[in-house]
């Protein structure tokens, strides 16, 4: 009797993609002959978002060049185009992700998101023809509310003296003032979120998630002080009412995606359920 088996493991984190495990099972499965099997992998919005997304919708790998989230050394680093669709796939973990960030260099204090500020800039200025971003956000090793990559549209932090500061979350318990030219993108931003995290409090980005992205005990301390105190000033300067619609999701990358420019959230279970799962009938084995 024949066996049927569809394999559609998520990623490991730092371990293996979707892709990778699925493919190892498949290798390993495969020396019985009574199964049957089909691979399908899945993706939360996390590590190997794109593999999936390159995989399951037939689209063309581009590729930009952007500076690391610890230091100015470029890196060369992949993104999936539908010509059909004009959508432009990006994994956020492919930019700023923990898989490209040493140990020893993992300080979310000092670290911030302007390598997708950059990308966002080169998709712009390549002339390709974008209607949407579709951005998965997980495997993130920044916590930074996303102004990092604000600071290439012209986002400008100012301390009470009035003197401008380097924008990376260190410095965020000293802002006094925001400067936001309210630049509006030739597209749209949609985010394929891996969690379902409130921004602040015991539940959200920085409690939960900044521990596994380098930060000490105090430096946790830190990070949500600054936090507090940016929202307060996206409260006063009229971007937000209140903070609780924004997602905590990749150290508050998905907020400030949010909040600046206007990005629409999808949960990884509806991307899931609703956008991949329709399509495993056409992999699953007869």
């Amino acid at each position: 009797m024949i066996k049927k088996i569809l394999l559609a493991p998520n990623s490991f984190k730092e371990c293996s993609t979707s892709t990778e495990i699925a493919g190892k099972l498949e290798q390993i499965l495969k020396k019985n002959n009574a199964l049957k099997i089909a691979k399908f992998p899945i993706s939360d919005g996390g590590d190997g978002f794109l593999d999936v997304c390159i995989s399951n919708f037939n689209l063309q790998v581009l590729k930009f060049e952007v500076t690391s989230p610890y230091d100015n050394d470029s890196f060369t680093l992949r993104t999936a185009y539908s010509a059909e669709d004009r959508y432009l796939y990006i994994e956020s973990a492919e930019v700023i992700g923990l898989k490209h960030i040493p140990v020893e260099k993992r300080h979310p204090l000092l670290l911030n998101s302007k390598g997708l500020g950059e990308l966002f800039k080169l998709i712009i200025e390549s002339g390709l023809n974008v209607d949407k971003i579709i951005l998965g956000i997980g495997g993130t090793g920044t916590s930074d509310l996303g102004l990092g990559l604000c600071s290439e549209f012209g986002l400008k932090l100012f301390d009470f003296c009035g003197k401008e500061v380097k924008i990376i979350p260190e410095n965020f318990v000293k802002v006094d003032k925001i400067k936001w030219p309210k630049i509006k993108l030739p597209f749209q931003i949609e985010l394929i979120i891996d969690v379902d995290n409130e921004l602040l409090g015991p539940r959200g980005a920085i409690r939960t998630f900044a521990r596994q992205k380098g930060a000490s005990n105090n430096e946790i301390e830190t990070l949500e002080t600054g936090f507090n105190k940016m929202v307060n000033l996206f409260i006063d300067n009229k971007l937000i009412k209140s903070p609780c619609s924004l997602s905590g999701a990749g150290g508050g990358l998905a907020a400030g995606l949010q909040i600046f420019f206007n990005a629409k959230i999808i949960k990884s279970d509806d991307f899931i359920n609703k956008t991949l799962s329709p399509m495993i009938s056409n992999f699953a084995p007869d």
